[in-house]
C-alpha cells in the first residue's frame, strides 16, 4: 500500500496526533495535548488536508489507533472515525498503539536486530507490553505485567539475545531510576506518522468493526445504572404501606 493515501488518528496517547501521507512520505501532520482532543481533532484533520491540497474524497482510507488508552481519549478518536465511515463512506481500520511504537523504534533507532518492547503505562505500577523480537513486525501477544516483571523480562531477553532491547513508550524515561538502561529507553513525541508507515507496509483489512473494540487502560469507572428513582420511591412507599397494614 505504498501508494495509498492514508489519514491516521491517534487519540489514545498523551499527545494526540494526526498524520496524512502515502507510504513513508508524510504530507502533513498535527499534534495537540490530550485535553484538547475533543475540540481540536476535526480542525487538525481539516488543516492536514488543506496543507496537502486534498479532500476527504481523495483518501484511500483512515486508520485509528485503538490503544491501550484512556476511556475519553479513545472514544473521541473512535467516534470521529465512525462518523467519517458512516457519513462519508470512508474505509476505516484500527491499529494497536504497540505497532506504532515498534515501528518508530526500528525507524528512528536502527533497531532491526534488537528486540523492541512497546510499552503503555496502564497506571498503578503496571505496564501493557507487546514484545517485538528482531525480524517480527507484528510482535507477540500483548499482556499486562508489573514493573518488576518487566525488568525480569528485559534482563532475560538481553541475556538470551546478547543485544540490548529497546523499550519505547510514553513515560518510559522514569524506568531508568529502577534499573533499566537509560540508553535503551526511547520516548516518542507522537505516533500517528509511525502508525501510517507501519500500515503502509503491513496493511490490515478495512474493518469498521474494530472501532467498537478499543483497548482501555482499565475498565471504565462506571457502574451499571440502578432502578429509576421514581420506581425506588414507589417501592419504598408500598413497603411502608404494607408494614402499616400488618401492624
Amino acid at each position: 500500500m505504498d501508494d495509498a493515501l492514508l489519514l491516521v488518528l491517534d487519540t489514545a496517547s498523551p499527545t494526540v496526533s494526526v498524520a496524512l501521507g502515502t507510504g513513508a512520505k508524510i504530507l502533513a501532520r498535527r499534534r495537540e495535548g490530550l485535553r484538547q482532543s475533543s475540540l481540536r481533532l476535526l480542525p487538525m484533520i481539516e488543516e492536514c488536508l488543506r496543507e496537502a491540497n486534498l479532500g476527504l474524497d481523495d483518501l484511500t482510507g483512515l486508520i485509528a489507533l485503538s490503544g491501550p488508552g484512556s476511556f475519553t481519549g479513545l472514544r473521541v478518536g473512535m467516534a470521529t472515525a465512525m462518523g467519517l465511515y458512516q457519513g462519508r463512506g470512508l474505509a476505516v481500520a484500527t491499529l494497536p498503539t504497540f505497532h506504532a511504537l515498534a515501528e518508530g523504534a526500528r525507524r528512528e533507532y536502527a533497531a532491526d536486530r534488537a528486540t523492541v518492547f512497546a510499552l503503555v503505562d496502564v497506571l498503578r505500577g503496571d505496564w501493557a507490553v507487546r514484545e517485538f523480537p528482531a525480524g517480527n513486525p507484528l510482535g507477540e501477544e500483548a499482556e499486562r505485567i508489573s514493573q518488576e516483571a518487566l525488568l525480569r523480562r528485559v534482563t532475560e531477553t538481553r541475556q538470551t539475545s546478547g543485544a540490548e532491547p529497546i523499550l519505547r513508550g510514553f513515560g518510559v524515561g522514569r524506568l531508568a531510576a529502577v534499573g533499566f538502561a537509560a540508553d535503551a529507553l526511547q520516548e516518542p513525541e507522537t505516533l500517528a506518522a509511525d502508525a501510517l508507515r507501519h500500515f503502509a507496509h503491513h496493511p490490515r483489512p478495512w474493518d469498521p468493526g474494530g472501532l467498537t473494540q478499543p483497548l482501555y487502560f482499565r475498565p471504565p469507572a462506571a457502574t451499571p445504572p440502578g432502578p429509576p428513582k421514581r420506581l425506588l420511591d414507589q417501592r419504598t412507599h408500598k413497603g411502608a404501606a404494607t408494614g402499616n397494614r400488618r401492624q
